[in-house]
């Protein structure tokens, strides 16, 4: 039977606490957050000069490039934690645990394949790649040591646009078809499915 999107949303909100609350944690040891707090200030200030044409427009898109991959740069760890937990939790812990994760559990949903085999590990990288910001997280992080400070900035500002727009249908997708399917569902080949009675 196919999940409800309400018990898809409180299944999903589980999670997110549960990996935001282990996350935050992680912050506190992999993050210079004095550092941070600092280049966020001057990343503040200068968007303020930007709006007061304070400065040339070339050295304020050039000083902003370079401030945001500073601290892209500080976050380096916490962003490689972030996608070993997501690789973790919502890729390893389903293909164990039959298509389930905490909120799953506790919903009583679990993710199948729609051709009725068992869940394989690349069908699930698959739907992370959009629901959990997978490909996102990981081609910022190569795109780091790749690029200049511009054109870091200008395709990670344009990568931010496209996962924010694939996130978007994704939802719109969840709400409004009959199948209820989104994108990372339709991507790949899975579904969300009400656990029955004599499932449990």
């Amino acid at each position: 039977m196919r999940a409800k999107t309400s018990s898809r949303f409180w299944a999903y909100l589980i999670d997110i606490i549960l990996i935001g609350i282990l996350l935050t944690f992680s912050s506190k040891v992999l993050v210079d957050n004095e550092k941070i707090i600092l280049l966020n200030q001057e990343l503040n200030e200068l968007s303020e000069k930007i709006l007061d044409n304070g400065i040339q427009h070339d050295e304020n898109i050039s000083d902003y490039a370079t401030l945001v991959k500073k601290i892209d740069l500080e976050n380096v760890m916490f962003n490689v934690v972030t996608i070993i937990v997501i690789l973790i939790y919502f890729v390893f812990i389903p293909y164990y645990n039959d298509g389930q994760t905490a909120g799953s559990y506790f919903m009583k949903t679990r993710v199948v394949a729609t051709n009725g085999k068992k869940l394989t590990i690349t069908k699930l990288m698959l739907r992370n790649f959009i629901l959990n910001g997978l490909a996102y997280l990981t081609t910022c992080l190569t795109f780091l040591y790749l690029f200049s400070d511009m054109t870091y900035f200008i395709l990670v500002s344009f990568l931010s646009f496209i996962q924010l727009g694939l996130v978007i249908a994704s939802i719109f997708m969840i709400l409004y078809r009959r199948d209820k399917r989104g994108l990372q569902d339709i991507l790949s080949e899975t579904k969300v499915v009400k656990i029955i009675g004599s499932e449990l």
